[in-house]
């Protein structure tokens, strides 16, 4: 298939220099106003722009500095298989610009003077940009057609059947697959309605079998040029429309909905939305029964589709099937969508996001940023703990955070999400316009594994765990440490000393009701062997609990731990000092 792949953003409203690696399907997800959108207008204005498409807010601002240029580069893999698309004499020129099956293009608009370049590509013989003589509308043949889906536009406009509107894009997508099924038939019926009103030049067929009225508006007309110049002739013709442009310019839709047939423009977006999901079902279905793409018997131009918010107006398991439709859709076109629907973002598809923030530079520069995962640190799609982190309570937080805090447990979120919460809003209030999203893990043993696949989504994330887990769990994180081999050794022999560790099958555990002890015994008589391992478990990102368990710091006891809930509320209310560690617990996670 053809797609666009690094793609390079400069001097675009929120895309200061930002370069975008795009897949065939790719999810970017950020929070408002982070540059999600400046990213599909970026990719409509490098395929498809115009002047029209430009304006002086498009060019990227810092406080009095404005970019002087707009740059836009991609690189255009697979061309090779779309090359039929286009005349044979302009193929090779194209080919001549191919490094590795792929075109490098790019489309520079400049403030002064105010204009947008035309497509260039590069020419690796030359070294240079440029475009070929003669080729600028053979390239248009085989360059992806954009079907932007707004998130945010008027209704009317975006349904209507015209072909350059994104419903009569959609429809031409769909109903050119089945033209080969009823051309013939169609295209007879026109030839015949064509013999009609014109003369034919077939010799084997003589006459003139046009209508009577069409002879003498033609007779009238040649009279009236002769009367000037008398050896001069004129003659009347009719241009039919072939089959392709007949089907593909004129299908349109009605809908009815316990009322009368209506056109798509005089329903509201809640309904459009559901008749987008339905159009790109049916396109995704036609895709897979015609089996096109470079080789296929019928080739077709492709397309890139841009959607910005496909979830809208859409409930959970729409957007599921949604999701699943533009999925299918990108086996054999791009796909570059914009959301913020936790809902797309399957284990199966993290490999597709893009997370998409605004971030200030040292130099004080706001401008957006784009992070991908890196797919050599993560699992595959059906690692049970990447599902776990990705379920819709956790990924609606983190996905869309500065920064991640990851907890054992529910009393751990939100006594933390309410110190969180206390702590910002104080006069002295910590982390400043960054945003921070507490999750849970449900265990200790799984904080490390968590913080691992957050970091390689590109997610900067830190662990908070209980002091259990330095004789349960630091093994995990520090691996053959010597030092944590002499702490264990003598942690072991002190709590059978005391009476406060069992031994099942040659595995040593501290029953829960002994825990209590076991942490008074660490803080006294290991306190510096544990303080020592707690600062290496820093570094890695795991933050433990000096006083045991979270609950001990607000005075709950373990037949009181259920509070937690009312002590957050205490804790929002000012009611409840934040103790200085977990003050010092947030300030080093929103570093």
């Amino acid at each position: 298939m053809m797609r666009l792949s690094q793609l390079k953003v400069q001097g675009f409203r929120s895309l200061a220099d930002v370069p975008i690696p795009l897949r065939e399907f790719s999810i970017l997800i950020g929070r408002n106003n982070a540059g999600k959108s400046n990213t599909l207008s970026a990719i409509k204005l490098l395929l498809e722009g115009t002047a029209r498409d430009l304006s002086e807010t498009d060019f990227f601002r810092s406080g009095d500095q404005v970019a002087g240029e707009i740059v836009l580069e991609a690189d255009l893999e697979g061309v090779e298989g779309y090359l039929p698309l286009c005349d044979e004499r302009h193929r090779t020129k194209i080919r001549s610009c191919l490094q590795n099956g792929s075109l490098r293009i790019r489309r520079i608009a400049t403030r002064t003077p105010f204009k947008l370049s035309k497509l260039e590509l590069w020419q690796p013989s030359e070294q240079r940009y440029g475009l070929p003589t003669g080729i600028e509308n053979a390239l248009k043949q085989i360059l992806p057609e954009c079907i932007f889906i707004e998130a945010f536009k008027d209704p009317t406009a975006e349904a209507q059947a015209k072909s350059t509107a994104t419903l009569g894009k959609l429809l031409k997508q769909i109903v050119e697959r089945v033209i080969q099924q009823i051309g013939e038939e169609v295209g007879k019926a026109l030839e015949h309605a064509q013999s009609k009103l014109d003369v034919s030049e077939d010799p084997q067929r003589t006459g003139d079998h046009r209508p009577e009225g069409v002879k003498r508006v033609e007779n009238r007309i040649r009279r009236n040029i002769r009367a000037v110049f008398e050896s001069a002739d004129v003659r009347l013709r009719f241009k039919f429309p072939d089959v392709q442009e007949l089907i593909s310019t004129t299908a349109t839709l009605e809908l009815k909905d316990s009322g009368p047939w209506t056109p798509p423009g005089l329903k509201g977006q809640g309904f459009q939305r559901v008749l987008y999901l339905a159009l790109l079902r049916a396109l995704a279905e036609e895709i897979r029964v015609s089996g096109e793409g470079p080789g296929a018997e019928d080739l077709h131009r492709p397309f890139i589709l841009l959607f910005e918010e496909p979830e809208a107006f859409l409930h959970p398991a729409l957007q599921q099937e949604m999701g699943e439709a533009l999925l299918s859709i990108a086996e054999t076109n791009q796909v570059v969508i914009s959301t913020h629907s936790p809902v797309l973002v399957t284990p199966q598809r993290v490999e597709n996001v893009i997370i998409v923030r605004q971030q200030v530079s040292n130099q004080g520069v706001c401008a957006t940023v784009c992070t991908v995962p890196d797919l050599s640190a993560l699992p595959d799609g059906e690692d049970k703990q990447l599902a776990a982190m990705l379920k819709y309570a956790n990924s609606s937080e983190f996905l869309f955070a500065d920064c991640v805090l990851v907890v054992e447990g529910p009393s751990d979120r939100s006594l933390l999400e309410s110190c969180w919460s206390k702590l910002r809003k104080s006069p002295d209030g910590i982390g400043g316009s960054k945003t921070l999203a507490v999750i849970e893990a449900g265990s200790k043993h799984v904080v490390p594994a968590w913080l691992n696949h957050l970091s390689a989504m590109g997610i900067t994330a830190r662990g908070l765990v209980d002091l259990d887990f330095l004789w349960n769990g630091a093994g995990s994180c520090l691996k053959a440490d010597q030092q944590l081999s002499k702490f264990m050794e003598r942690f072991w022999d002190l709590a059978e000393e005391r009476g406060i560790s069992t031994s099942k099958d040659g595995q040593r555990n501290i029953p829960s009701g002994k825990k209590a002890e076991a942490f008074q015994l660490i803080r006294v008589e290991l306190r510096e062997m544990a303080e020592t391992l707690r600062s290496k478990l820093r570094e890695q990102g795991v933050w433990v609990l000096a006083d045991g368990e979270i609950e001990s710091y607000f005075g709950l006891s373990s037949s009181s731990k259920g509070r937690y809930g009312a002590v957050s509320r205490e804790i929002r209310g000012g009611e409840i000092e934040v103790p200085s560690e977990l003050q010092e617990v947030l300030q080093w996670v929103l570093r």
